[in-house]
């Protein structure tokens, strides 16, 4: 730091600057640092390094993107004890090439700025870090020049003070008689403009004195399984709800305090429940032996409710039921749906809940369908891995394919849209080898219909893709 030689560069402003020689070139092997004093930038919303460089360093002649010598910057969060490289607007200039050089393999500015230059880096990542800033300069074993010049370092931001919204509670209303077992909480969604802001909810809420809370929420909504709290549920309760937001140095609370009555477990219906597996729209290779299905379990608060499923499959030719006690997963074999025919377009299955008062079904029914496999002598496996062309193409709603696999292995067929944006997934697993047919039914990973259009199928193995067009048409 000083005022240069007149064989140097002028400061971009004043009488003094940095620079790795005041009065001439640096030295070969030179590894020099020149690190700030540590800078807090809590409380400050955008934030960017702003500097005036000049350099002439010697970079590589044959290889523009190549140097010898060269500077960059680094950034430290935890007191300079760790440092990472930060990358300026438009990026460094050159790698380092020359092993002898300390810097070597790392991002440099290099070669000749051509006068001062203005140097511009955000720090949107480090708001409300400690930063400490090091400036670093590396040569190798020959070749030196003027260097690395540096003026005019300030961090500049901007003050976050605007405060963050309050809210308001939305659901459960004020008064309101809630039956279902869990208690879905919504309040309106809190705004803070300043620049980094991390908004946070604490959901409070109680039924005798003493206040619950689910805390550090980031979203405006919240759940409570009422079966979890041990509540008694003998007499009608009150519950009482307010959520608190806060985001920076803000804290506020609801205006209001909502209550929720909660008549007696005696009154209160059977929970809703979901099926699991296999998920809606699954093509099962019928090369399984067994199909797993399982569901989520219904609850019912009442003391000593035993709660039995019925497990229900069904085709066009007709149903199969099932009892499984309180299990809630059940295996069935293909044999056994066989009876349902295994040529159908399609499988539906559905479970209802019971006990001694009372049945529900489960939210929704799935679809699954079969994958026909066709089981051949050694002599006639496929010679290779193929997808067929569709039948029929177009199509409109189902089209099929023949899957050749000379081999067990695992496969992947995936529909993609003309975008190539993933659509579904046919085939994720391992196939025995044979012929196996498979079908699309024109629906999208969550059973949506697709649009009409061009659509590509991709098989793809270890060694092997291939990919066919199929259009439909609607």
């Amino acid at each position: 730091w000083g005022a240069p030689t007149p064989a140097t560069p002028a400061p971009h402003s004043g009488v003094n600057t940095w620079a790795t020689n005041l009065a001439g070139n640096y030295g070969n092997y030179a590894y020099c640092k020149l690190t700030s004093p540590q800078i807090d930038l809590n409380g400050f919303g955008f934030q960017y390094l702003t500097f005036y460089h000049w350099y002439d360093m010697e970079s590589s002649g044959s290889n523009p993107t190549r140097a010898y010598d060269g500077g960059n910057i680094q950034v430290s969060t935890d007191h300079g004890n760790t440092w990472a490289i930060l990358t300026p607007e438009g990026g460094y200039s050159h790698t380092v090439d020359a092993a002898s050089n300390p810097l070597h393999q790392k991002k440099v500015f290099s070669g000749s700025s051509g006068g001062w230059r203005r140097v511009v880096c955000d720090l949107t990542p480090y708001i409300n870090d400690t930063l400490t800033f090091q400036f670093q300069f590396g040569s190798d074993l020959n070749t030196t020049r003027l260097g690395w010049y540096l003026d005019d370092f300030a961090v500049v931001g901007v003050i976050n003070d605007t405060p963050v919204t309050n809210i308001s509670l939305m659901t459960p209303l004020d008064s309101t008689i809630w039956l279902p077992h869990r208690i879905d909480f919504y309040w309106t969604d809190a705004q803070d403009p300043d620049i980094g802001a991390d908004i946070r909810y604490d959901l409070f809420y109680r039924t005798d004195s003493v206040w619950r809370a689910q805390t550090r929420l980031r979203d405006h909504f919240t759940s409570v399984n009422l079966a979890d709290e041990q509540w008694a549920f003998t007499d009608t309760l009150v519950l009482d709800w307010f959520v608190r937001v806060s985001s920076q140095s803000d804290t506020l609370y609801s205006p209001d305090t909502f209550r929720v009555i909660l008549p007696p477990r005696s009154l209160w219906p059977m929970s809703s429940f979901a099926l699991i597996n296999p998920p809606a729209d699954t093509v099962i290779l019928d090369s399984s032996t067994t199909i797993s299905f399982s569901w989520h379990p219904a609850s019912d608060l009442d003391i000593g409710t035993t709660m039995q499923y019925q497990l229900n499959i069904a085709s066009d030719a007709d149903t199969l039921t099932w009892y499984t006690g309180g299990d809630t997963t059940h295996w069935i074999g293909l044999d056994t749906l066989a009876t349902l025919g295994l040529d159908s377009t399609g499988f539906d299955w559905w479970v209802r809940a019971v006990n001694a008062t009372e049945s529900r079904l489960a939210d929704s029914t799935f679809t699954f369908f079969i994958d026909h496999y066709v089981g051949i002598r050694e002599d006639e496996l496929p010679k290779s891995f193929d997808l067929s062309t569709a039948y029929p193409n177009p199509f409109n709603p189902t089209t099929r394919f023949k899957v050749s696999v000379p081999h067990q292995q695992d496969v992947t067929i995936i529909v993609y849209n003309i975008l190539g944006q993933h659509i579904r997934t046919l085939v994720n697993q391992n196939m025995l080898p044979g012929y196996h047919e498979l079908t699309w039914h024109g629906l999208e990973e969550n059973g949506r219909q697709v649009s009409s259009g061009l659509y590509f199928v991709r098989m793809q193995t270890q060694d092997f893709h291939i990919t066919r067009k199929i259009v439909l048409l609607r």
